[in-house]
Formats: C-alpha cells, structure tokens, sequence
C-alpha cells in the first residue's frame, strides 16, 4: 500500500510532464494573437532652458527620495537574495589569494567581473552588488556569513564624469557586470586548486586543502582582512566578529568547501548543456560573457536542470524542458515603475501591456522581483529582498543624465519630432498591418 501511495505522484508527474511536452510540440508557436497599439500618442516633454539647473533639481529629488526610503534602498543594494545559501563570506574573500591570476584584491575585488567599490562608501569590505547575510544580524544554520549577488549587481552602474569622477547610476544599468565570466572563473579557480583531479572527493580534498592554506596567509596578513573593520548600523564587523566567523568557517570547512565545489561544478557543467542546445556555434563567445546582458532565463533553467537531475524522474525529463530559444537580453533600467502598471483586458483575465518589462508576463512587482532573486538557484530566497525593493522601485527617479547637453539643438529635435505620427497595428501572425 506504501509503494502505491508513493507511486501515485510520479504517475502524476508524468502525466503532466507528458501532457506538458504534448503540448510544446502540437502548439503553434506563433497563434494569431492581435495586439493593439496603445490609445493614447506618445509624448515628448519640451526641453529645459537650463539643463544645469533642472538636472541639479533632478538630482536632488533623487537624493532625497532615497533618503526617505534608505531602508528599501539598502535591501536592494546590499542585502543578498539569500541569508542562508550562497558562498561563505571567508571563501568568497579568499579568491585572491588562492587564485590570483584570476582574481584582483583589495579596492579591486571583482573588478575582473565589472562589480566595483562605491566610492562615497570606501569602507564596506565588499563591492556594490554583493551582500553578506552578517548585515541582518540573523545567525545561519552553520551560523557563517553567506554572500550572493544583490538586485545593485545588475541595477546600479556608473558613468565617469568630465572632471573624472565616478557617479552612480542607481537603478540604471551596470553595463560592465558580466554573471557569465563570474561563473567561468570560479571553475577555473575550482579547477586549479584541485590540481587535476577528477574523483569528487578528491578534488574537493585537494580544493580545502588550498583554502585552508590561503586562510593561514590571510590571518597572517591582518586580523581585520576580510570584514576589514568595516559596519553596518550598530554592528561592528571588527577583529573579534572576524575572529568568530574564522573559527565557525574553520569547524566546518570540509561541508562548505565541499558545497561550494558542488555548487560551481554543478552549474557550470548544466549551463554548458543549456548553451550546447540553444547557442550551437556561439558556446564560446556566451562562455565569455557579455558585459550588462545575461541570459537569465538561462540560468534559472540551468539550475533547475541540475536539481532535477538529482532524481531519478528529473533525469529522465530534465533535457526535454530545456528553453528552446536563446534568452539573451540587456539589463534593464528599473527606476520608476509606477509608470509601467500592467494593464489588462475589460475580463481582467488577459494581459495586454506587461508595464514595458523584457519579463512583463510577471506583471506583479514583487513576484517580478522574486523571479529575479531566484536565478542564482540558491535555498531560501530572502523575500523582504523582492518586497522592498518593490518599495523602493515604484517611484524612484531616474538618474539625470550626468553631463552638459546643447539645449538649442535638443529643442530643436523636441520640435521635429512631436505627434501625430503613424501607429501601426500588429499582429503575432501577420506582422504590421
């Protein structure tokens, strides 16, 4: 009876997954779904006089809405997408010692990737678009630091100004980031420190025993070399908290070094298979990476192809429900989406305006965001990391474009080109009309 009970929901399962790829193959991929221009003309505001003066009023808006919201700002640009899964703080700070031919120290740690320092905050000991869970001041089960990307990764750029400085662009694009060369140099590094082997346990034997080393060097180096004395709010990630988070990294290095391995190994060998069957020909040149695009689809499928292998069903379908088109895109700029609600039909049961999204089929801010958090593929996913930044993002200004415009030449464009213009109806069967 036990056996049947547990049958019953792979039967399920197969008969979903059956129906499901049925139905990927019968489907036309393109019905004959119209799609109607919107009713209302675009508009082009007039050209201030004084772009100086309106771009300074414009930045102060800015400054001051993220002030107010300073809570929601610093969940989207600090806090990562998961406080109990990721990479171990201790691990993540010690690439550049134990790889450094991969990896840049100090004020340049994860340059190698396009991440970099905020400059008006000097201090923090990691890089814009990476956060450690220690900033909650939640223990994790282990109760070691975890690090992963935060929504600043791919969301907060910068622009070097005439007088060369570096200004942020927060809620633009970090047009230098690059997810797919991250991931290549940690299999890289993986690869160098297991020195040729290939049993599992060996590999991951002869990595902790180079991180254990490196961990050596680092805490002759400074007792303050990887929190670097650094705070947030009341808590002090001084000498004695670092201390504390060596000696947990320490009790527990096998598991975490061996997760880590795991982790890398086995995404990097999933994402290959995605890239095998929907880039032929382009493998190399994705593997590199492209500064400020990603294939997020991707990787979130990647990941779900490695956890479905870990079962026997899951092998069995996993292949099938790769994406069968290439998913690449730029970021986005996110600032100000309460100009991008969704809009529905009159039954409020079809979507005809996804708000201007690449991924506007998730028309609901926070589960928008959620979709986001969850690429990297890591256990608990920090919903208040979507939640806030739905906050934050509803009404945050742009950033004013930070250099001198020629205003009598961009009235005049403002002039040349107002409506009435032709708006042509399209349709996905039959193209413009």
């Amino acid at each position: 009876m036990k056996k049947s009970i547990f049958l019953l929901p792979v039967f399920f399962v197969f008969v979903i997954g059956a129906v499901g790829l049925f139905w990927r193959g019968t489907i036309p991929e393109s019905a004959s779904i119209r799609l109607v221009a919107p009713a209302v003309e675009p508009v082009i505001l007039p050209m201030h006089s004084n772009w100086a003066e309106e771009r300074a009023k414009r930045t102060n808006s800015l400054n001051n809405y993220i002030a107010d919201h300073e809570i929601a700002y610093d969940w989207f640009t600090r806090f990562p997408f998961s406080q109990k899964d990721g990479t171990p703080m201790i691990l993540l700070k010690l690439l550049p010692i134990v790889a450094p031919d991969q990896w840049a120290g100090g004020a340049n740690f994860m340059s190698e990737v396009g991440l970099f320092r905020d400059a008006a905050a000097p201090s923090g000991p990691l890089p814009v678009g990476i956060g450690f869970s220690g900033i909650s001041g939640e223990a994790t089960p282990s109760g070691v630091d975890y690090t992963s990307f935060t929504c600043a990764a791919c969301h907060v750029g910068r622009v070097q100004t005439e007088d060369g400085r570096l200004e942020l662009i927060r809620g633009g694009i970090n047009s230098q980031f690059n997810i797919n060369a991250y991931f290549v140099r940690l299999d890289a590094t993986i690869d160098a420190l297991a020195q040729g082997a290939t049993d599992p346990d060996q590999r991951k034997a002869a990595v902790l025993m180079e991180v254990l080393r490196g961990l050596d060097l680092a805490e002759a180096r400074s007792d303050t070399f990887f929190y670097e004395n650094s705070r947030y709010g009341e808590t002090a990630f001084d000498a004695t908290y670092e201390a504390r988070q060596i000696a947990l990294f320490r009790d527990d290095a096998a598991v975490l070094t061996g997760a880590f391995v795991d982790y890398v190994d086995g995404f990097v060998g999933a994402f290959a298979t995605y890239l095998d069957a929907t880039y032929p020909g382009f493998q190399t040149q994705m593997l590199k990476g492209l500064p400020g695009m990603a294939d997020a689809t991707g990787v979130s499928a990647a990941h779900g192809y490695e956890k479905a292998g870990e079962e026997l069903i899951g092998r069995l379908l996993r292949s099938r429900v790769l994406p069968t088109d290439p998913g690449l895109t730029d970021f986005m700029a996110v600032w100000e989406q309460n100009d991008r609600t969704a809009e529905w039909d009159e039954s409020g049961a079809e979507l005809i305006n996804g708000g201007g999204q690449y991924n506007g089929n998730i028309p609901i801010p926070i589960y928008r965001n959620l979709a986001a958090s969850m690429t990297m593929g890591l256990k608990d996913t920090d919903l208040r990391v979507a939640a806030f930044s739905a906050e934050l993002l509803d009404g945050l200004p742009a950033t004013p474009y930070p250099f001198a415009v020629n205003t009598a030449l961009a009235a005049r464009g403002v002039d040349e080109r107002q409506p009435p213009w032709p708006v042509p109806t399209t349709s996905l069967a039959g193209g413009a009309e």
